[in-house]
């Protein structure tokens, strides 16, 4: 299983609904998220260039973007960005092959 964050922001739509109709929008997420393989981890609103953050884990990228494709349809947010999460020993098996990976590339150089 793999870990996405995956920012998101509302358009006007979405906040209108919400102030008239305040809810906590969790187990919509959850839900909707376990119809793909998901798992939910975390859901937050945030300040800045996003409007809230889930955290949470699919079998693999296509699921994850089936759940995201799916909310966008739906008008569910405005625009999102997704992250890959990877574990530290994971990084560090990666980390370990790249040292051990025997190549002949060099950067380009001027």
């Amino acid at each position: 299983m793999g870990h996405y964050m995956v920012q998101f922001k509302y358009g006007p739509e979405n906040f209108r609904g919400l102030v008239q109709n305040p809810e906590n929008r969790t187990e919509m997420v959850r839900q909707a998220m376990e119809g793909f393989g998901g798992r939910l981890h975390a859901f937050f609103y945030t300040y800045g260039e996003y409007d809230g953050v889930v955290l949470a884990e699919f079998a693999d990228g296509e699921s994850c973007l089936a759940f995201c494709a799916m909310i966008a349809s739906k008008g569910g947010f405005a625009a999102s960005k997704t992250t890959v999460l990877i574990d530290p020993d994971e990084a560090r098996r990666a980390f370990q092959r790249a040292g051990e990976t025997k190549t002949s590339y060099r950067p380009a150089t001027t």
